[in-house]
């Protein structure tokens, strides 16, 4: 279901998002409009926060730094019509403590619990967001990356994910005495891009942000050695995030919202590559760019 204001923007999308299928049902004849775009911007400025304390909890940057949210607002200011409230928005703030968890694991020795309570947080993101439900794979590769893991890990994160969803179904009949499976399938398997198409003031910032994307991220790997333990198996797992998501996207398994999933990783990895870079000056060209062409879209991307 979609919900367009007067002048036909899409201002609510509860696609592939059971719990606010739900929540729209009782909203949807109510003029939200305002109060729907400022969710929206709040919960992308709430996951901001939530990467930031991630990434200096952890140093992934060496010191404490707020580039990798500064980041993640801009790349997401630059996805065509971001301003509408969208289930995975609400899905990404799930994730990202499901994220802090993994990387806790990383750090200590591999807890059954902490396993556990990612997976619960993973398969609550699924249920504002369908598409995340294939990250179940991407959870359990982030769990089996530390070498102290064993299968008694894995069964914990297909019991957690389970557990979220039995107590969904498990309310959906006693509500509505009704359990209907094949809804939930179709919205995972059907795709449409609702964020419409790439504007021509959107083109040249894809490109622009593709290819400092295979640079940064091929330079942080060809460094990799000179990181931390710690550090190298947290960039393997934004890496491995970042290829999920594309992976997710190019085989046609979710739409274009997806890429607020992969905005997350590459902030923080973006952010390793500026902070490491030694040349300040093309730090500063890059940033610039980055900025203007941000700007740019802005003023004429409608």
């Amino acid at each position: 279901m979609t919900l367009l204001s007067e002048d036909k923007t899409l201002i609510l999308n509860t696609d592939k998002s059971p719990l606010l299928q739900i929540l729209s049902a009782s909203t949807a004849k109510s003029n939200l409009n305002l109060t729907f775009k400022i969710t929206a911007i709040l919960l992308i400025f709430t996951q901001a926060m939530l990467i930031n304390f991630v990434s200096n909890q952890y140093r992934f940057l060496g010191k404490t730094n707020f580039m990798p949210g500064m980041i993640f607002i801009i790349l997401t200011a630059n996805l065509y019509n971001y301003q509408y409230l969208h289930g995975i928005l609400v899905a990404n703030i799930f994730f990202i403590i499901a994220w802090w968890l993994v990387a806790d694991i990383y750090n200590h020795t591999t807890d059954n619990r902490t396993v556990f309570n990612a997976s619960l947080l993973l398969s609550a993101a699924s249920l504002f967001y369908l598409s995340y439900t294939y990250f179940l794979i991407f959870l359990m590769v982030a769990v089996l990356f530390n070498v102290k893991s064993n299968l008694k890990d894995v069964m914990m994160i297909v019991l957690g994910f389970l557990t979220v969803w039995y107590i969904y179904f498990g309310l959906s009949y006693v509500i509505s005495n009704n359990v209907n499976f094949s809804e939930i399938i179709n919205d995972l398997t059907d795709v449409s891009a609702h964020l419409g198409d790439i504007k021509c003031s959107m083109l040249a910032f894809s490109i622009y942000i593709t290819l400092l994307s295979v640079i940064g991220i091929s330079t942080i790997i060809l460094n990799l050695s000179l990181k931390k333990v710690f550090i190298r198996l947290n960039i393997r797992l934004l890496i491995v995030w970042v290829l999920t998501g594309m992976l997710i996207w190019l085989t046609d398994l979710s739409s274009k919202e997806i890429f607020y999933s992969i905005a997350i990783p590459l902030s923080v990895l973006l952010s390793i590559y500026f902070t490491d870079m030694k040349n300040k000056f093309m730090r500063e060209v890059f940033w610039l760019l980055f900025i203007s062409m941000t700007i740019i879209n802005q003023i004429f991307g409608c």
